[in-house]
């Protein structure tokens, strides 16, 4: 069976091999059809892992859109496949780089975390602007009530002074 595969890879023309390895950072365009039309179509991210060998190689590229990651797995010699050009590379020691999954999580769990807690303190210096206002319009009540109550007080005071007065007036 591996024989009768070697001569039909054989008698097939293997196109020039794209640059592809764990750890590049790709733009791989393919050809998509909609319709009775064709176009193409990119899809850029980071290649986490190639799988067999010869004509059935293919590679899978990871990206994450919206904070969801999203995988396809591209046949390396594929007709629909046009292109595959290199934005960047890191340095990779595994074959696969399934890890990617779960620092993507941890990372995004981080911003999560940091995004909260901005939120809490956005609030909390919300919630102590609105109780320094109510703080300072009690302080301004009591504030009005102790000046009432000393003009209260001191009108009390003249009246009853006016009043001890009226009879010492009265007796002259």
């Amino acid at each position: 069976m591996t024989n009768v595969i070697a001569n039909y890879e054989g008698t097939k023309k293997a196109r020039d091999p794209f640059p592809v390895r764990p750890g590049l950072e790709v733009r791989v365009m393919s050809k998509i059809r909609e319709g009775g039309k064709e176009r193409t179509q990119a899809f850029e991210g980071l290649i986490v892992a190639t799988h067999g060998a010869g004509f059935g190689k293919t590679f899978t590229v990871r990206r994450v859109v919206g904070g969801i990651g999203v995988e396809r797995i591209f046949p390396l010699n594929s007709p629909l496949i046009t292109a595959v050009e290199v934005v960047g590379a890191t340095k990779v020691r595994r074959n696969k780089l399934t890890y990617l999954r779960k620092s993507n999580i941890k990372r995004r769990r981080k911003e999560d975390s940091k995004v909260l807690q901005k939120t809490l303190a956005e609030k909390d210096a919300q919630r102590r602007a609105i109780e320094k206002v109510r703080r300072d319009e009690e302080d301004a009540e009591k504030e009005a009530k102790r000046i009432a109550n000393e003009a209260a007080k001191a009108e009390k005071e003249a009246t009853e002074k006016a009043e001890t007065e009226k009879p010492a007036e009265e007796a002259k």
